[in-house]
């Protein structure tokens, strides 16, 4: 099932608050997608219609200022069973206020999620058409891709601290020329350089603003 909004005009408010979309058969992520990206309206979070955050809008809290978003994902692929102190069975969508780059609603933007972003690349200018990525697969803009656009948006939301070696990061999946390149636009470097990596890589992020706040879950 899909939430029914049709008692709200066609619209939710979640401001800052989660939601938990339990479902029997077919999961309901595509619409799920569709209705954030209606609220979520090209970053401005005025959408009309769909699930939209007044708070992602106005970001009253200075740390927050155009860094937060509604984040979901399927409760089986985070391998979440409990999602603000309720628990939560398999069949079951989360949608999380939180920060962009988030990808798996733990309420941070941190070197685990943009090893996610690095293992989903679909391309550097956006992925093939028809491409149908998740926000916990790194599709932070809701555009079904996964390019240096949402690394951008993980980049300007990054909460996690950095040492004086940086932040390091594991990638267990081979990583394209065309991420490796993305990363290093952010300032993170790449070792070793790839040429179609086979092994896991390391990046480390050499120098990115933080936060260094967590969203509350």
């Amino acid at each position: 099932m899909s939430p029914d909004l049709g008692g709200q005009g066609g619209r939710l408010d979640l401001t800052d608050n989660d939601m938990i979309v339990d479902y029997t058969g077919a999961s309901p992520i595509a619409s799920i997608h569709g209705l954030i990206k209606n609220g979520y309206n090209n970053g401005s979070w005025t959408g009309v219609g769909g699930i939209k955050s007044s708070r992602a809008a106005s970001s009253p809290n200075a740390g927050e200022a155009g860094k937060t978003a509604l984040g979901y994902g399927e409760a089986s692929a985070l391998g979440i069973s409990s999602f603000d102190g309720i628990s939560v069975d398999s069949t079951s969508i989360l949608i999380k206020y939180t920060y962009y780059g988030d990808a798996n609603l733990d309420g941070d933007a941190d070197g685990v999620d943009i090893g996610t972003w690095a293992t989903n690349f679909t391309g550097e200018l956006g992925g093939s058409a028809g491409a149908t990525m998740t926000w916990a697969q790194g599709d932070w803009d809701y555009d079904g891709d996964v390019d240096g656009v949402d690394a951008g948006l993980w980049a300007t939301a990054f909460t996690g601290e950095l040492g004086g070696a940086g932040l390091v990061v594991q990638v267990d999946e081979p990583l394209s020329r065309q991420a490796a390149e993305v990363l290093e636009g952010l300032g993170i470097a790449v070792v070793p350089e790839p040429l179609s990596v086979t092994t896991p890589v390391i990046v480390m992020a050499l120098s990115l603003k933080r936060s260094g706040r967590k969203m509350r879950g």
